[in-house]
């Protein structure tokens, strides 16, 4: 998940704070079962209340989850093809683009799932310069973003 966000330190910071969270308020959920002594009856419709809370923020987690891998079907469908595929694929829209050599590599980094950060500290460059490569990449092929730069190379 780090690696499809935006901002990995935010999505890092909400699962911990998340975490966190449950394990305070089931901290407190038991500690105040126990003070009360509560019968089974009243234990059960806790736990009820709490699985019905559960079953709410489930279907809230799953959307904006979806939302952020959306763009990543095709990411995944390139990763199972086989490495000689993939290059064949990056070549062939390489040839087609008049890609530069760095271009290229780039091009196939990103393609392999590495985030702009990852391919700027593999090939040694900042991730502006990695940013201004991947805007000439998108220009030539005539794509917006990574999602229609795989589309291409899956064509």
């Amino acid at each position: 998940m780090l690696d499809f966000g935006k901002n990995p330190a935010k999505i890092l910071g909400i699962g911990l704070s998340a975490n966190v969270l449950g394990v305070l308020l089931g901290g407190l959920l038991g500690e105040t079962i126990t003070t009360l002594r509560a019968e089974n009856m009243y234990s059960s419709v806790i736990a009820l209340i709490v699985a019905f809370i559960i079953l709410i923020i489930l279907p809230l987690l799953h959307k904006q989850l979806s939302r952020l891998l959306q763009n990543h079907v095709y990411l995944t469908e390139f990763s199972a093809m086989s490495a000689p595929e993939q290059k064949k694929a990056v070549k062939n829209v390489t040839l087609l683009a008049n890609l530069t050599q760095r271009e290229s590599e780039i091009a196939a980094l990103l393609m392999g799932g590495r985030t702009y950060k990852m391919i700027a500290d593999e090939l040694f460059l900042s991730e502006n310069t990695v940013k201004t490569h991947i805007k000439n990449i998108y220009s030539k092929l005539g794509v917006n973003n990574k999602t229609e730069l795989i589309k291409l190379l899956l064509k």
